[in-house]
């Protein structure tokens, strides 16, 4: 199992699912401790950081044609920061404090 921090990145009951899904592992182990890095750059908390990585891999676990993939860690990327996205809105429409927009002025008010 790969950490950071002492952390664990994937947290499962047991060994990874299939051989198949050595593609995530190999992502886990050549990014995983520099894609939290990122996420935690952004996010409000380490703790978020790695609840948006551990999605991360979930989701890249789940697809089918991985072979698809021709830049794997642009791609590791890009679901990060989309996640990441998707956490902090999700987190603020709970909260109740959905993000402000800047008020314009109507072109017949100017």
């Amino acid at each position: 199992m790969y950490s950071f921090r002492g952390f664990p990145l994937l947290r499962s009951g047991g060994p990874m699912p299939r051989v198949a899904d050595s593609f995530v592992a190999r992502l886990v182990a050549d990014h995983g401790e520099d894609l939290v890095r990122f996420l935690a750059r952004r996010a409000r908390t380490v703790a978020d950081a790695r609840e948006v990585a551990q999605e991360v891999y979930v989701r890249l676990l789940r697809m089918d044609r991985k072979d698809r993939i021709r830049d794997p860690r642009a791609y590791l990327y890009r679901v990060a920061v989309n996640l990441l996205h998707e956490f902090e809105l999700k987190r603020r429409s709970e909260s109740g404090s959905a993000p402000r927009r800047p008020q314009t002025r109507s072109r017949s008010s100017m």
